[in-house]
């Protein structure tokens, strides 16, 4: 049984309140923030009851979350939440280490654009042209007419595979960066490839950025981990930002745990990712604030330190960091999903170059962040992150039992079960201490969570018959018992 006594006392020292009344009583934007957590979806009709960080860490079961909040070139704040794990006292800070996961792309994106200025890379060339012999893109009929970029690679749109990389458990084998490629033991995904047309659909690929990382130790002919650090991190002042898998001794006691979505531990505190530049970065909130500020200031031709303006520009255009204009306002940022980590990175071009940066150990850290971001939104008047508003369809229990029942994922091995409770479902994973969630009706067999907007969407043969249900739009649920 976990002890979440620590929760309490936070809990009992902070003494927030959380009504809509009194929202922005607040003189402090930090306490602002920590008080006005929002929910993804809002229903017509409603009205939006902000929460409290500490309350939803319990809710979540997060262990730790470290946010830096930066703006006109300074961080303006930055705080730690809990404790590097539930069986530690020591407390999350700004410069506790948390596995950047995918937030490595950007980064790693920095070496390849200096390198790019030096003429040592062209983003437009066949990457083969840069790839030693004994890996290079394997050729095949997508490769016709068009070629594997640098560009391509950078911006998900080399039609590459292997999206994501589940990392490797303390005391597995690890496989050199060739075996990754090649998709043989002990690599534990499969050969990188190319199976679209480069140029054509962008589709995530994890993938893509490993052979970014090859070219990078083949064309400097240094460790990816050792040019990095050298040339990219140490320069732009990233001094606790380490692509090192395994994590060095020295720096273990400096890295918060990772926690899977029931509270516990991940076995041997966190996997390993020899696929650096996709996945392999080690680093904390404030340095992932500086990283931004650089680019930020560079791209507004104010200083110039690793990368040019005309670099900077290129990484704007989706190439590294994924771009979002909304709101006449261009920004960039990226997520972040390791096991047991998640991470979440933004920032803005203009105005008062204002941004964050989140991190949490835990697989649910997620929905906590993007709470958390909605709040920083509203309380700095962003409009950029808002709830979604929907209309909740009312439907009689009878009809909402229609919907009950146990299910099955075969790819996850994953039993779900579905009750119907007052208004709406609830869905939990079959166990002692799963976690219910609730799931309201919006029209045409659709149902959707309001803290997340995690859509469940039912699905019936013709025989009007009940056959399952698509999770978000990703996995598909079999109806194994009514």
């Amino acid at each position: 049984m976990k002890n979440w006594n620590w929760v309490a006392v936070l809990l009992a020292i902070a003494a927030c309140t959380t009504s809509q009344e009194d929202q922005f009583k607040y003189a402090d934007p930090v306490e602002a923030v920590e008080n006005n957590l929002l929910p993804a979806v809002v229903f017509e009709g409603e009205s939006l009851e902000p929460m409290n960080i500490l309350e939803r860490m319990e809710h979540y079961k997060i262990p730790g979350v470290s946010i830096v909040f930066f703006r006109n070139d300074r961080i303006e704040w930055a705080k730690g939440y809990g404790f590097y794990s539930y069986e530690s006292s020591r407390r999350i800070d700004p410069y506790t280490l948390f596995q950047a996961a995918s937030i490595s792309k950007p980064v790693a994106a920095a070496g390849v654009m200096k390198l790019v200025q030096t003429n040592q890379l062209d983003l437009d060339e066949p990457v083969n042209s840069y790839l030693k012999e004994d890996w290079q893109v394997p050729m095949n009929d997508y490769q016709k007419e068009e070629t594997v970029t640098l560009r391509r690679l950078l911006s998900h749109q080399a039609g590459v595979n292997v999206h994501g990389f589940p990392g490797y458990e303390e005391g597995a084998d690890f496989p050199t960066l060739v075996q990754v490629l090649n998709g043989v033991p002990p690599a534990n995904t499969d050969k990188i490839e190319v199976i679209n047309t480069p140029g054509g659909e962008k589709k995530y690929s994890g993938g893509g950025y490993t052979i970014a990382q090859k070219i990078i130790a083949d064309v400097t002919g240094q460790p990816f981990s050792d040019y990095m650090r050298n040339q990219v991190l140490k320069p732009l002042g990233m001094v606790n930002s380490f692509y090192s898998q395994p994590l060095a001794p020295a720096f273990i006691n400096a890295a918060a745990i990772g926690h899977r979505s029931d509270g516990s531990q991940v076995k041997g505190k966190w996997h390993h990712y020899p696929e650096l530049a996709a996945a392999g970065l080690w680093t904390t909130p404030t340095d992932l604030a500086i990283y931004a500020r650089n680019l930020q200031q560079i791209y507004q031709g104010k200083m110039v330190k690793v990368l040019t303006k005309n670099s900077v520009q290129e990484m704007m255009t989706g190439v590294g960091p994924m771009v979002m204009d909304r709101e006449e306002r261009l920004a960039f940022g990226h997520g972040g999903a390791n096991e047991g980590y998640r991470a979440d990175w933004f920032a803005f071009t203009d105005g008062d170059l204002a941004g964050y940066a989140i991190m949490t150990n835990s697989d649910k850290g997620t929905a906590l962040i993007n709470e958390i971001k909605r709040s920083i939104s509203k309380v700095y008047d962003w409009d950029y992150f808002n709830p979604l508003k929907l209309k909740q369809v009312r439907l009689p229990e009878e009809q909402l039992k229609g919907y009950a029942g146990r299910y099955y994922n075969e790819s996850l091995q994953l039993q779900l079960l579905i009750e119907v409770e007052q208004d709406h479902l609830i869905l939990y994973e079959i166990g002692e201490e799963a976690q219910k969630e609730q799931y309201h009706f919006i029209g045409s067999h659709e149902f959707v969570r309001k803290a997340t907007n995690e859509r469940l969407k039912f699905n019936f043969n013709e025989a009007n018959e009940l056959k399952g249900f698509t999770y978000d739009d990703r996995y598909a649920f079999q109806l194994i018992k009514q």
